[in-house]
């Protein structure tokens, strides 16, 4: 992690990575990790999503994978922070686990080599 959002005594802040297990406020405070919530490292709108797109996923499932993947809407509300849980609805009877992983990249580039890619990213 090289920025993030977190809420810390009622407010939303952007932190930047400090050193062992800490983040700093654009203020310069440096704060312990377990004392602060984590929040999506962006602020959503309507995410685009695709479901069934991967071949091995679908026979996972026993489905056929379909010829064209199915697409579907989520909400604001279906990002959660870094060390978040998330809760089974009480009348679901089937959940399947899936986890989506999110890069945020900060810089521009072009034939970035392997040992230099994390330079890119943002958080």
């Amino acid at each position: 992690m090289k920025r993030a959002r977190i809420s810390y005594q009622g407010a939303v802040h952007a932190v930047t990575q400090a050193a062992s297990g800490r983040v700093r406020l654009a203020d310069g405070r440096l704060l312990q990790e377990s004392e602060v919530q984590w929040l999506p490292p962006v602020v959503a709108g309507t995410v685009f999503a695709l479901g069934l797109n991967y071949a091995d996923h679908a026979k996972e499932l026993a489905f056929k994978a379909p010829e064209v993947p199915l697409v579907f809407l989520k909400g604001p509300n279906a990002l959660v922070g870094h060390r978040a849980q998330t809760r089974r609805p009480a009348d679901a009877t089937y959940m399947h686990y899936e986890c989506e992983l999110a890069v945020v990249i900060g810089k521009t580039g072009y034939q970035v080599s392997k040992e230099n890619a994390m330079e890119l990213v943002a958080g």
